[in-house]
């Protein structure tokens, strides 16, 4: 556990006897306070307010800063942004007839296979609600080579073939020019 001195006053006592060490430093004294738990708290609001709480992945809100600094560094170095939107067809045929028990594990697996496709971008994947999830692909070169590798990727690890019931998936999103200026829906 760490400790967080962030309330922590310190003051110097100064002689004040008539002599030669008047005004001069004498003592240090120092009050602090352990404020680790309002730490503690205040990452576990954050992580409630910018993460779903089901799958742990990005939220809209957090998304949407997500996408600012993606578009940003694109923009800077004149790459290509692109955005595939993930929507499990016929999920709420799921929770009708299996339960919203089994509906959030779906949830939660399709989020985990998706995330593994990207690696180490999986903090691009964000949970949108209910069965939608939006990737966003940055910095891309030859972005229609790697859009169609990623969205290939999904549709292969989304393949649920050992479950009783399938879902298909739907891919497409908006994609920004070199220059990060314009956005327009490609599918």
């Amino acid at each position: 556990m760490d400790w967080h001195p962030d309330q922590m006053n310190a003051n110097r006592l100064l002689h004040d006897r008539p002599s030669l060490l008047q005004n001069q430093i004498h003592r240090y004294i120092g009050i602090g306070a352990d404020i680790t738990k309002q730490k503690e708290a205040e990452a576990v609001i954050w992580q409630q307010a910018n993460h779903d709480l089901l799958t742990h992945l990005p939220n809209r809100h957090r998304l949407h800063e997500l996408l600012q600094q993606i578009l940003e560094k694109s923009r800077r170095d004149g790459l290509t942004l692109a955005m595939l939107h993930v929507d499990l067809d016929h999920f709420g045929q799921v929770n009708e007839t299996l339960g919203h028990g089994i509906g959030d594990q779906l949830i939660v697996e399709a989020g985990r296979r998706i995330s593994a496709c990207l690696g180490l971008d999986a903090d691009r994947v964000a949970h949108l609600g209910r069965d939608e999830f939006v990737v966003v692909l940055g910095a891309l070169a030859d972005a229609a080579r790697r859009v169609e590798q990623v969205a290939g990727d999904i549709l292969r690890t989304m393949s649920l073939s050992d479950s009783t019931y399938r879902c298909r998936h739907r891919r497409g999103g908006p994609q920004s020019d070199a220059g990060g200026k314009t956005l327009e829906i490609r599918s």
